[in-house]
């Protein structure tokens, strides 16, 4: 009876190993770097427009994961960070970054523009929250750093971060 009672430890010992194993293999993808750079305009939107209320973002550039990359969305200064001056303005705004093939990666943004310099300085954390293609579950965070000459409608964008998908 000890050896059935102790093949079957073994047999259950292996059996939870084997599934450790698997549950790692079968898990979410890890966490991966992410660098991106676009150069892009922005322009006010008008009355209907989704952006209504805000500006309408466009750029283009590369992207790591998606390579050549057009991205485009709405950005909405919704305060200030430091009245009365109003040099700091707060932001918020969604977007989409779409690679050549077409898979697209869909994000919220929030941060701060500072307009007191030249060029105008923006941090902004961006959130990945899903996507179209290889990117439907993708999550993930980035830093971002814009770069905008006075008045700020051209500009250059940085971001790094990490994305799962």
């Amino acid at each position: 009876m000890n050896r059935f009672f102790g093949k079957v430890a073994k047999a259950a010992m292996i059996a939870a190993v084997m599934c450790l194993i698997a549950s790692g293999a079968l898990a979410k993808d890890p966490q991966r770097p992410y660098i991106s750079r676009t150069e892009g305009t922005t322009s006010l939107a008008m009355p209907g427009d989704p952006c209504e209320g805000g500006y309408f973002f466009a750029a283009s550039g590369n992207a790591t994961h998606l390579g050549l990359a057009e991205e485009a969305g709405c950005v909405f200064f919704v305060g200030c960070d430091d009245p009365p001056d109003c040099t700091v303005l707060l932001t918020a705004g969604y977007g989409a970054t779409t690679a050549a093939n077409g898979d697209q990666l869909y994000t919220t943004l929030t941060g701060t523009y500072d307009i007191s310099g030249d060029p105008q300085i923006g941090h902004t954390l961006v959130s990945v929250d899903g996507g179209t293609g290889r990117f439907a579950n993708a999550v993930g965070q980035l830093d971002c750093l814009t770069l905008a000459p006075a008045p700020g409608l051209e500009y250059t964008n940085t971001c790094v971060g990490t994305i799962a998908y």
